[in-house]
């Protein structure tokens, strides 16, 4: 094999590989993957050029050593002896198909070029495409968190998770952020992970609020009584109107069996107006431990209100009120059991 064709080759390879490099590199460093670029496009343009010249030079040679018809070559050439005519012919034939090599060799050569243009425009379409979180780095904090909350309601918890990372990413600090990603931590049960991410808000701002009512609410879930109960009267030391932490410190109280703190707790989310059908419900239900049935009936009908679907208020108040009124209540609840059978 001659120089002139082994030049060639090694164009034609080092184009490729040029190619490959540029499709890698290109959204690393886009400056670097241009001038890989810039010698691929180079390579093939001596391969093409190294091709052509040696073809012109060595039309024989090409044809004895890349023609795909070698072996009929052989033939003639052995009996380009017999007549005039045969070699002739002979001489024609080889003539034509050496053409038609030259023009394959060519084509060949800028099928190479196509090919590799076609990866490096793919890997730079893949390398470079934005992705998701990139994409979304274009909305304000106030907005991932928004869509982050929206999304947990909607219990769609990867794309929550997704929008709160992006915001954190965003800012290191955002307190709502780093609660949402808790909030998602726990739902999906990974209880110490949720806790870090409630302690790091406090850890940024120890006058957090939500921060510290959702790691108040986690030693609560998690049976920590003591500990939810003594982060809870912290809380509403400092915010004697915040209903939801009353209302928990209640039920932290209720589960801990110490019925009467429990029953001062709730009074005082419900003076804080922090009304709910749970509240209205177990607080009427307290109440009528007391022996203070008028009370009871009064928020076991204001628990209707939020839930009125709810048996056990039927029943409870059948229980509570003499004659027709309570039958009715009574009905209501069988119906309703009846529902859910």
């Amino acid at each position: 094999m001659t120089t002139g064709k082994i030049k060639s080759r090694i164009f034609l390879r080092l184009g490729i590989v040029c190619s490959f490099i540029f499709a890698i590199i290109i959204g690393i460093d886009g400056a670097l993957g241009w001038i890989t670029l810039g010698l691929a496009l180079s390579f093939f343009v001596l391969h093409w050029m190294q091709t052509s010249a040696w073809l012109n030079s060595h039309p024989a040679e090409f044809t004895q050593e890349d023609s795909d018809l070698d072996n009929v070559l052989k033939q003639v050439r052995v009996e380009r002896t017999e007549t005039k005519k045969q070699n002739e012919e002979t001489q024609s034939y080889t003539g034509k198909e050496q053409s038609f090599q030259i023009f394959r060799k060519l084509l060949s050569g800028f099928g190479y070029f196509i090919l590799a243009i076609i990866i490096f425009v793919f890997g730079y379409a893949v390398v470079t495409s934005p992705n998701e979180d990139e994409t979304l780095l274009g909305f304000t904090e106030e907005q991932l968190i928004s869509k982050g909350d929206n999304s947990y309601t909607l219990t769609d918890y990867d794309s929550a998770f997704l929008y709160y990372s992006v915001a954190k990413q965003k800012n290191n600090n955002n307190l709502y952020a780093l609660l949402g990603l808790g909030n998602v931590k726990y739902t999906m049960g990974q209880y110490d992970s949720a806790l870090w991410y409630y302690q790091k808000t406090i850890a940024q701002d120890a006058r957090f609020s939500a921060g510290r009512y959702n790691v108040a609410w986690w030693h609560y879930a998690q049976k920590k009584y003591s500990e939810a109960i003594s982060r809870l009267h912290s809380l509403v030391r400092d915010e004697p109107q915040n209903g939801q932490a009353l209302q928990l410190l209640g039920d932290a109280y209720y589960d801990f069996k110490d019925f009467d703190n429990a029953f001062i707790w709730y009074n005082k989310a419900y003076e804080a107006k922090y009304n709910n059908g749970w509240l209205c419900y177990v607080l009427g239900y307290l109440y009528a431990t007391r022996n203070q049935p008028d009370r009871a009936i009064a928020l076991y009908k204001e628990a209707l209100y939020f839930d009125p679907n709810n048996a056990g208020i039927y029943e409870n108040l059948a229980d509570l009120l003499p004659g027709k009124e309570g039958e009715e209540y009574r009905k209501k609840a069988d119906e309703l059991k009846k529902q859910v059978k």
